[in-house]
């Protein structure tokens, strides 16, 4: 069984650890002087086989980490950019802190995204690699992935503080603590991650969707979305059928929930979301031209649904100041 007490069966792809192999690796690990790949010779198996089975066991190879650097501090003070990033951590990253105290920040997405990464690298200063992966899971990844891993202590700590990212958080992920302001554009980083923009080819169905294996999370979106637009949702409903602004539902053939958006209301959301400038958003996302026309033009239809974003850099001055006085 794995970690999550699941059975896995050996294939041509898959071999079992024997205690003997665990009990070597584990030695290997904790001596930080060999790198996956180095281990992986010793114990005849590929070095990514060797590191995803060392971090089941709770270990981390800190030898890999000593060559490079990153900015300590990029979480500490939150701003829109770590915000967004911090969105974007909750739907695609996961931490690991060993009972050694190290404790490691990984992230995984497509190739297609492999640039986004790169810019992740400038703006935390690290100056480890971009891994390449292959994955069997074809349905989810067409191609290859791309990760990157920093290992530090105070990233962990941050992240749990204040952006409330913590190790196995499939099933506790909740809001950071942060002013409405930032939380958009934690929300736009989340859409980067887990969500989707949507617009049909005959332009009849326009929505924004969101899913996680956390029903919290989905249920504090909707919350979020329905309380910050219920004005909108007074002028929607002489525009469309009576109804909150976003519902969340179990989905039937997964162990995941979703919340969708549809029509003038996602129109709206994304408007406003869009209005936030100097975000490292995804362009494919973002910045789809039907999408982008589809949407100017109801808002040219119903200006009075739509609304402005304001940014609160007082609300945001007073949480920098709590955390630093923490």
């Amino acid at each position: 069984m794995n970690k999550d007490g699941y059975f896995h069966p050996e294939t041509e792809n898959y071999k079992f650890w024997t205690y003997q192999e665990e009990e070597k690796l584990k030695e290997l690990v904790l001596t930080g002087k060999y790198s996956f790949k180095e281990i992986g010779k010793i114990l005849k198996r590929s070095g990514l086989s060797c590191q995803d089975h060392s971090v089941s066991m709770g270990l981390t190879n800190t030898f890999k980490f000593r060559k490079y650097t990153v900015n300590e501090a990029f979480w500490s003070i939150p701003n829109k950019i770590n915000a967004y990033y911090s969105g974007f951590s909750a739907a695609d990253a996961s931490i690991y802190c060993a009972d050694s105290g190290y404790c490691t920040y990984r992230i995984e997405i497509g190739e297609i995204d492999k640039f986004h990464l790169e810019r992740f690298k400038k703006y935390t200063n690290w100056t480890g690699p971009i891994s390449i992966n292959s994955r069997n899971d074809k349905e989810k990844y067409k191609n290859k992935t791309v990760s990157l891993q920093v290992c530090s202590k105070n990233w962990a700590n941050d992240l749990r503080k204040i952006f409330n990212l913590v190790p196995r958080k499939t099933k506790v992920l909740a809001l950071p603590n942060l002013p409405e302001s930032l939380l958009w554009c934690w929300l736009c980083g989340y859409i980067d991650g887990d969500g989707t923009i949507f617009l049909s080819k005959d332009d009849k169905r326009f929505c924004i969707n969101f899913v996680s294996a956390s029903e919290g999370i989905i249920n504090s979106i909707s919350q979020l979305l329905t309380f910050h637009f219920k004005d909108n949702c007074q002028r929607l409903h002489n525009n469309v059928n009576k109804k909150q602004f976003c519902q969340p539902k179990k989905l039937k053939h997964a162990n995941a929930y979703l919340l969708t958006v549809n029509g003038l209301r996602a129109a709206v959301l994304f408007d406003y979301l869009s209005q936030i400038q100097n975000l490292p958003k995804l362009d494919r996302k973002w910045m789809q031209q039907r999408v982008l026309e589809y949407v100017g033009g109801l808002k040219v239809r119903f200006p009075r649904l739509f609304k402005n974003f304001e940014y609160n850099d007082e609300l945001n001055n007073q949480l920098i100041q709590q955390n630093q006085d923490f």
